[in-house]
């Protein structure tokens, strides 16, 4: 049956239901002359009439009853209260202060057997367990009593249906659920408490790839990846926009279908699943794309959702999370999440990446990353405008407006009438997109392919330097820089000890270069950058020591490449880089480790590097859009500097 034709039965449905029982056969009889649309509704009102509490999908397609009525749902929305926002949710009947963490109690949890895969729930089949956690259970599941039924992804979840104020979260969270209209989320189908005071919830079944594997397997470009969050963008925005946060917005809860389609899994359901979590909350909550006041158990916003699309896209973009938790307590997990500064995005990639993402997706991203609520961007909406003005080559709301922003802003107006010729010039450009993403590809592909034979080059290089033949200095800096893209590569893919033993060979490459007599300018900003990479590896490891004697002698080289004959004019500002990154780990190790004698120290020679590099970092921001980067970076870390100062008087 077409869609529309389904349409028009609910249409009759819905207006025929409020009228008297005995009126409604005749009502139906005259309204419509299509015998099929008529047969569906009459059904439709006798299954109501026998059950009042049964879910009918969009399409008249029946699911099993309800023991307990769910509320409201899937009736009407909820009314919105005067002056309430998206951002700030009204708790549900029963609800703690603290939206989305009421704590479980040994009288809130539901002891009956568990069901198991391979048997039935209600009037579902169970096909395989998906998921277990302490608050529910996921089985892929049909409908036994409905042939046309789809498969479900049915929560089973542990906390007691019988208790007043958990099923007033369960009713109120599932009529906001019910009534998310966009593509991309599943739909909830069916839901309530069973004959034993179950609880559950069945949304329709979903397949895909988590969203950064998809992007891993295509091997996309920036500009794709950036494309691919959009959607993702959208639909949590809609969620806010219907009063519930999406609060569990990590890659395997994005799901990437055929054609790029999206669908996020787990909207909302942190509001219903922490009823079920054992008392002082559950270590899910600590993983990296949760936001501060998410990892303290604070009150749920949009913002926090804001957070983790941040956290998406530095993973997206680089390759790897701002933070590495694994192995940490969770004590130490949130104070990283809470307290420790990620790095710029671009400074821990390489070549054309590097070059793409420096400026307005680092501002872009690092805005989506503060710490502080009041300072991520207001809504998801602003988030995705900023994104889809950088991929259009518009200002965006964080980027500095240069004299050709404001140039091609006040002249927009006056090309409406080359329509045509502008269209001509997007599609080229859009093929000239596609063209440099696949030379990006291709010359990735080659210099894996010249790696692959690093041991004939290596050789070739050893001869002639034994031979010392003209051109040697630019043989071991082309080796060096195809390794050091090689461990930048290795790095995206989250193999670290192979990224680091590249790097380390790299500055083996250009070590004889640096002690040569006179020594080659252009080997100091090499050794630089492969010491900063390595200190940017070690720190995500917290290997601090390690990390500082590599961000030393980075800055060192630089301080030497500055001084040089013919030193170009960016020199300066990237010394000054180097002393920001050396006096961030110095902060950095100061806050995660207990307060000690060396703290005074470490703040003091931290304080001194910021200092130090304000003048050349502030003359830069005039001129290089690299300063805007540098000075808000600098005042990032100086913010910083000044409160662990504050803190250990």
């Amino acid at each position: 049956m077409e869609r529309t034709t389904w349409g028009q039965i609910n249409e009759l449905f819905e207006a025929a239901r409020r009228l008297p029982v005995e009126e409604r056969e005749a009502w139906v009889r005259a309204a419509t002359d299509d015998e099929q649309v008529r047969s569906e509704v009459l059904s439709l009102l006798h299954a109501h009439e026998d059950d009042p509490w049964f879910v009918d999908e969009p399409g008249g397609r029946k699911t099993p009853a309800r023991v307990t009525p769910a509320g409201s749902w899937p009736g009407r929305p909820t009314p919105r209260p005067a002056g309430q926002t998206p951002g700030q949710l009204t708790p549900a009947p029963g609800m703690t202060a603290t939206y989305g963490w009421t704590p479980a109690t040994p009288s809130r949890l539901h002891r009956v057997p568990e069901p198991k895969a391979g048997g039935q729930f209600g009037g579902y089949r169970l096909i395989r367990e998906l998921l277990r956690e302490p608050s529910r259970v996921v089985f892929e599941a049909v409908a036994v009593a409905v042939a046309a039924h789809p498969r479900v992804a049915l929560h089973v979840l542990t906390a007691d249906g019988r208790d007043p104020g958990f099923t007033a979260i369960l009713h109120a969270q599932g009529d906001i659920l019910a009534h998310l209209d966009h593509p991309g989320f599943p739909r909830l189908v069916d839901g309530g408490v069973d004959a034993d005071g179950t609880a559950y919830m069945a949304f329709e079944f979903a397949t895909g790839d988590p969203i950064d594997e998809w992007c891993r397997q295509h091997q996309l470009s920036i500009r794709d990846r950036v494309n691919a969050l959009l959607p993702v963008c959208d639909a949590v925005q809609h969620a806010h926009q219907h009063l519930t946060v999406h609060g569990d917005l990590r890659p395997a809860n994005i799901l990437v279908q055929a054609g790029g389609v999206v669908k996020l899994l787990d909207c909302g359901m942190p509001v219903i699943l922490a009823v079920g979590e054992p008392p002082g909350g559950s270590a899910a909550a600590l993983h990296p794309y949760a936001s501060p006041e998410q990892a303290r158990r604070e009150v749920l916003t949009a913002a926090s959702d804001v957070y983790a699309l941040g956290v998406l896209l530095y993973t997206l973009l680089t390759g790897y999370p701002p933070y590495e938790l694994g192995g940490q307590s969770p004590a130490r997990a949130r104070q990283l999440i809470g307290e420790a500064e990620p790095d710029v995005p671009s400074t821990i990639v390489g070549g054309r990446d590097r070059r793409v993402l420096s400026g307005t997706l680092d501002r872009i991203v690092l805005k989506a990353l503060s710490k502080q609520p009041r300072e991520r961007y207001a809504t998801v909406a602003a988030l995705a405008a900023d994104l889809r003005a950088w991929l259009n080559g518009r200002p965006v709301s964080v980027a500095p407006r240069t004299a050709w922003s404001r140039l091609n802003r006040g002249t927009g107006h006056r090309l409406g009438g080359a329509g045509a010729a502008i269209m001509v010039v997007a599609i080229a450009v859009a093929g000239l997109f596609g063209w440099q993403a696949y030379l990006m590809r291709a010359e990735r592909d080659e210099a894996r392919g010249k790696l692959a034979d690093s041991e004939r080059q290596q050789r070739e290089a050893e001869q002639a330097r034994k031979a010392n033949q003209p051109g040697v200095a630019d043989l071991r800096l082309e080796v060096a820089a195809r390794t050091a893209a090689a461990a930048t590569e290795a790095r995206r893919a989250g193999e670290l000890p192979k990224a680091e033993a590249l790097w380390t060979q790299a500055l083996a490459d250009v070590r004889p270069l640096v002690e040569a007599n006179p020594p080659d300018r252009r080997a100091y900003d090499a050794v630089a950058d492969v010491r900063s990479s390595l200190g940017s590896l070690c720190r995500s490891l917290r290997r601090f020591e390690e990390g500082l004697v590599h961000y030393r002698e980075a800055l060192r080289a630089r301080e030497r490449a500055a001084s040089a004959a013919g030193a170009p004019p960016g020199a300066a500002l990237a010394v000054a880089g180097a002393r920001t990154s050396v006096a961030r780990l110095l902060l950095d190790i100061t806050e995660i480790r207990p307060p000690g004698p060396s703290d005074a120290p470490r703040l003091r020679e931290a304080g001194v590097l910021l200092q130090q590099a304000e003048a050349p970092v502030r003359a830069a921001t005039a001129t290089s859009p690299a300063g805007q980067d540098a000075l808000a970076e600098l005042e990032r870390q100086t913010a910083r500097q000044r409160r662990l100062a504050a803190r250990r008087r």
